[in-house]
């Protein structure tokens, strides 16, 4: 039947969505104008879907996004040749857009990760190695670094403040490091609650205000240089900052 044909295709619909409350798309057919009813759950359906990969593909421009600037924050910074190092590198896939002047290094926590960066990097001549990060030191040795990057990072460490100390030696004495966490004191975090997108258990063991985040970095002994009203916007789910070793 017709009815039968219309409920199978809202079926279809609703099944794209299992990932959301069942409570949203709950539904009884019932009286004469089911066939109406069912067109119109569809089409919320489908007006759904598309408002969903209408927002995955703003999150994917917004990720782009944040990685030119961390290359624009980088040329701002350094102006010649120079080693870079990622804290937490991954697989050293956010260095893939680097621009050339500079010579990508990595340590990551996984091996099978930095056996990837390091495969990448090779060809720049850098590399990347498996330790933790408060071994970045010992690992790498002083001096080393014009700029280091810790994008999306010090929210998986637990032990941020020692990393920070670590890394400063490690850095030339007009070095600069880049910081990106998601911001604790957003609006978003109170709004959104336990659904707020920097709660990611159990990846991320530590959050950040704009004051406890700025202690941190100056106890570990840096000087802060950009962390302005636009880097810590309580409209925004993340942080950035420029501090350079003291």
């Amino acid at each position: 039947t017709d009815e039968g044909y219309f409920q199978n295709f809202a079926g279809f619909i609703l099944s794209q969505f299992e990932t959301y409350p069942k409570g949203d798309f709950e539904y009884t057919f019932q009286g004469k104008n089911s066939d109406e009813e069912i067109f119109s759950l569809a089409s919320y359906s489908l007006s759904t879907l598309k408002f969903t990969v209408l927002m995955s593909f703003s999150k994917l421009e917004n990720k782009i996004q944040s990685i030119r600037k961390d290359w624009k924050l980088i040329e701002s910074l350094i102006n010649r040749n120079a080693k870079v190092l990622d804290i937490g590198c991954g697989s050293g896939i956010k260095f893939d857009d680097l621009p050339h002047k500079f010579i990508p290094f990595g340590i990551d926590i996984s091996e099978k990760s930095a056996f990837e960066a390091k495969t990448n990097f090779e060809k720049r001549g850098g590399t990347a190695i498996c330790a933790p990060a408060t071994d970045v030191l010992k690992e790498y040795g002083k001096n080393k670094f014009k700029g280091a990057i810790l994008r999306s990072y010090l929210e998986h460490e637990h032990h941020p403040f020692e990393v920070l100390d670590e890394l400063k030696e490690t850095l030339t004495s007009d070095g600069s490091i880049i910081i990106k966490v998601p911001n604790y004191a957003s609006v978003n975090r109170s709004v959104r609650g336990k659904n707020w997108c920097g709660y990611r258990f159990p990846d991320h063991v530590n959050q950040f205000t704009p004051d406890t985040l700025e202690k941190m970095v100056i106890k570990a002994g840096y000087k802060i240089i950009k962390f302005n009203y636009l880097d810590k916007q309580i409209t925004s789910d993340n942080m950035w900052m420029v501090a350079k070793p003291i």
